[in-house]
């Protein structure tokens, strides 16, 4: 027969069962996002994402030390050269990553980036505001926010509130796009999944990549999303055409039989 362990031995077993037990039942997988803190587990492994470059490759990409499961990545480029906007971008970025959504919660883009300021350290950059094409202070956070929305839509996430720009955005395809601004318009999802998940964000490279992560047993939906552009827009320079010169004759003829409109 086997030694018989203290009470003290054994009620300290029977206590560890039991939180087992508890957290199995009535926590479920969301146990796996916590684990780690009490330092019984195995250290987490580092998670690679493989995500597109410009030239067609596929990179890996570090995000997150977890041992969760990928639901979902996404990329999109950005010119390194704009140094105001790449810095809202990384800015924004880093305020979401890391960002926990549990069971039922809904994710406001603005809530959790907060009011983009230069006391916050936003700068002035290139933005969109009612149609119009305008230097604001946080320019480029948008990036950030249709970057997070096609991936939180890869995922299987319910979509809650998309509001797209009012000029077409080169970062994404058509349509696939998230503006925001303070107070509104919002970006806003919420995690329908019967687990909490995670959002991991990070700008490398002239790359802006947001990835999904939920325990490692979690059955999702995914969907599939067209995938972004891979190259960045060229700036064609033009030259003014000279002025034409114009044949009398042909103003007088117009002139005389103007274009009739159907009433």
């Amino acid at each position: 027969m086997g030694r018989k362990l203290p009470l003290a031995g054994r009620r300290l077993k029977m206590k560890r069962w039991a939180i087992f037990i508890l957290c199995a039942l009535f926590l479920g997988s969301g146990c796996a996002l916590k684990q780690n803190q009490t330092g019984n587990q195995a250290p987490p492994k580092q998670t690679e994402v493989s995500v597109p470059t410009r030239d067609g490759r596929l990179e890996t990409l570090d995000l997150l030390n977890t041992g969760d499961k990928l639901l979902a990545s996404y990329a999109t480029f950005f010119d390194q050269t704009k140094t105001n906007r790449v810095h809202n971008i990384q800015l924004s970025s880093e305020a979401i990553n890391g960002h926990v959504l549990n069971v039922g919660e809904v994710f406001s883009f603005n809530q959790v980036v907060g009011k983009r300021t230069p006391q916050r350290g936003y700068l002035p950059a290139p933005e969109i505001v009612k149609g119009e094409y305008t230097e604001g202070i946080g320019g480029g956070v948008c990036q950030t926010s249709s970057t997070l929305y096609n991936a939180a839509d890869a995922a299987g996430l319910r979509i809650i509130e998309r509001v797209s720009h009012s000029h077409v955005v080169t970062y994404v395809p058509k349509g696939r796009d998230a503006t925001v601004s303070w107070k509104e318009p919002d970006f806003k999802f919420q995690n329908q999944l019967n687990v909490p998940i995670r959002i991991a964000a990070k700008t490398q490279n002239g790359r802006i990549t947001v990835a999904i992560y939920a325990p490692a047993h979690v059955n999702a939906l995914r969907r599939k999303v067209a995938a972004p552009p891979t190259t960045l827009p060229e700036i064609i320079r033009v030259t003014p055409d000279e002025p034409m010169s114009l044949d009398p004759k042909k103003i007088k003829r117009e002139l005389q039989n103007p274009l009739r409109i159907p009433q």
